[in-house]
Formats: structure tokens, sequence, C-alpha cells
């Protein structure tokens, strides 16, 4: 804050009233001279120049937020693309190997040949979803839970105890501990 003061010798330390206090007005002096009218007209120009530079301020860093938010949504779905791309690249050798089994097959003519190759390749494909957390989940036999299982069928049975998975009808996965797909399952009633 700045002030002027104008002092007499001997004079009381008063401000005179035709000097006016002028807060923060960086581009304007006020001079003793000037009449009260423009030393306010002076300091609201000033502070209409304070008030633009904090409204440009504002109006950054509103922009610079928007820039991040997209960013960091750009990054996500990079993230989520680059996982699909790790997940297509995995099961690349899989698709070599079924496309190998159907050719030895046809170049044979051997049904057996054919059972071989796919059964090899389903066992290289299981291996890897292991790899990557996916493990099937044991049904037939256990008690049904509705957490893993998906009654789509209900049988009377005497052979089961009541509400036990009698047949799985489709096999279900967990992934890393948590159900990716449950087991639609046949489950015994008495």
């Amino acid at each position: 804050m700045r002030r002027r003061k104008h002092h007499e010798e001997g004079a009381s330390p008063e401000l005179n009233e035709s000097e006016i206090s002028v807060e923060e007005t960086p581009e304007f002096i006020v001079d003793e001279e000037v009449d009260p009218l423009e030393a306010a007209l002076a300091r609201i120009a000033g502070l209409e120049l304070a008030l633009a530079e904090r409204n440009d301020e504002y109006l950054r860093a509103v922009a610079e937020q928007r820039n991040i938010r997209r960013r960091v949504d750009d990054q996500r779905l990079e993230q989520v693309q680059f996982a699909n791309r790790e997940f297509a690249l995995a099961l690349l050798p899989t698709v070599d190997d079924f496309e190998r089994a159907l050719a030895a097959a046809e170049k044979h003519q051997s049904f057996e040949s054919l059972v071989e190759g796919v059964d090899m390749t389903l066992r290289k494909l299981q291996a890897g979803l292991q790899r990557a957390g996916v493990v099937p989940i044991e049904a037939e036999g256990k008690p049904f839970d509705p957490n893993f299982h998906d009654a789509v069928m209900m049988e009377a049975s005497e052979d089961y105890p009541d509400n036990t998975v009698i047949a799985e009808l489709q096999r279900g996965y967990t992934m890393n501990g948590k159900v990716l797909r449950p087991a639609m399952v046949k489950v015994a009633q008495n």
C-alpha cells in the first residue's frame, strides 16, 4: 500500500484531505496534485488491470486442468489398447498352432493328427491363460455356489446330495481370484 503524505515542518503527520490512499496500482502513480476523482479513476484502472490479470490466470488454470484431464484420458485409453495388444500377441502362437494342426490333418488326411494338434494347442492355450491368472472353476460334484456357478437347469437326482452340481454345461473361470465368467451348471434337486 502506498500513501503519499505531505508534511509541513512542525505539522502533525495527518493525512491531508486532498490526498487519497492508493492500494496496489502498479501501473499508475498518483501525483499529489491530482484531484480525488482522477486518483479514484486511476485506482479503478489499476484494479481493472489486476482483475484482468487474475481472470487470465484463472482461464489459463482451467485450460491446463482440461489439458491434464485429456492427457490422463488419452493415457488410460492407450493403456487399454496396449493391454489388448499384449493379449493379441499372446494369442497369435495359438492361432499359428491351430493353422499347423489343420494343415497337417489335411496333408495326412488323418483325423488322429487333427485331434492331436488341437489337443496340443488347447493345452498350450490353457497354460498361457494360467500364466495370465485365468483359472478354471471346479464345478462338477461341488456344492452349488452362486458366486461361482450359474444354475441353468435343476434335475432330480438320487446319486447326488441336494444342491450339488451334477453337470458342467460351460466351464467358468476366475482371473486373479475374481470371477471372470461363472460356470453354467445343472444342479441336483431332491
